[in-house]
């Protein structure tokens, strides 16, 4: 078997009956190209072309043996792009916010993989900040206010903020001035946070005992969880919890957020197969 490139010199030669139009196509010189086909005809046995000052032509072997390498070629691309397309196509990528994915939808991910078991997902958190941005990302979750350049996004529900904590301290708890003497949790980088919840409850001249200040809802839920104090939920992330006990909301006040998460998709590009199914699937469960 003739070494490969010498096998595709001679293929982009042949169709554009030039050493030089073959060059440029494999960023190579026109000697290397000349060079790669004398070496191909020397293992064959005969010339390939035949060769007069302004012009190629090919030899009677040439014409039949372009034929066998062209199709040989074609299967190739075609094999390759059967296999690996379809991996490619299968594998979605996501970059979400840590507390999204551990609070949200890691309880619902079973859901999606029994309705689409070949479509392999990756999440990428912020966490691994030399990451950030580096990576090209199928779908993003981002918390905001829905305006980001270059994306197309879609609300993933509106947001209330109200206080929870365990069942325990919840028995502590009967109105808003019961949170005098307790630990609040504080989730920082938020746009709301316990200040305006405790305006909108009258309490903006309590004092406060504050606790921890933490950069995700994953910890500082853990901790209300483990009694250490109260926090100020997102709806969407203390869902899961208040649902299975581990959480309370012992106080009724609500107060509307401003921010939501949203799934963002690049405004350039088609979304892949797999990509759209996680889209349409992730936007049915935030709806429900």
């Amino acid at each position: 078997m003739p070494p490969p490139n010498w096998l595709r010199a001679f293929e982009v030669a042949a169709r554009h009956c030039s050493f030089t139009a073959a060059a440029r196509e494999l960023s190579v010189t026109p000697a290397a190209v000349s060079q790669q086909i004398r070496l191909l005809e020397h293992h064959l046995g005969e010339p390939l072309f035949q060769r007069f000052p302004r012009r190629l032509e090919l030899t009677s072997a040439g014409t039949a043996y372009l034929k066998t390498v062209s199709e040989a070629f074609a299967r190739i691309a075609a094999g390759t792009d059967e296999i690996f397309s379809r991996a490619r196509d299968a594998l979605v990528t996501v970059r979400a916010d840590l507390a999204f994915s551990a609070l949200w939808l890691a309880p619902r991910l079973a859901g999606f993989h029994a309705a689409h078991p070949k479509v392999e997902l990756r999440f990428s958190h912020d966490i691994w900040a030399h990451n950030a941005g580096d990576e090209v990302v199928d779908l993003e979750i981002r918390s905001g206010f829905g305006q980001w350049v270059g994306l197309e996004g879609r609300r993933l529900g509106a947001e209330t903020l109200f206080p929870v904590c365990a069942p325990a301290l919840a028995e502590q708890l009967r109105e808003p001035g019961d949170l005098a003497g307790h630990t609040l949790i504080e989730v920082i980088g938020n746009a709301a946070g316990w200040s305006h919840w405790l305006v909108a409850a009258g309490l903006g001249e309590i004092e406060l005992q504050r606790g921890p200040r933490l950069d995700t809802s994953v910890v500082a839920q853990a901790l209300a969880e483990r009694g250490m104090g109260v926090v100020l939920a997102r709806s969407p992330l203390a869902a899961q919890a208040l649902a299975e006990g581990r959480l309370v909301q012992p106080l009724a006040l609500q107060i509307d957020s401003d921010e939501a998460y949203h799934l963002l998709r690049p405004a350039s590009r088609e979304l892949s197969p797999g990509a759209q199914h996680f889209h349409d699937w992730l936007l049915a469960e935030a709806a429900v």
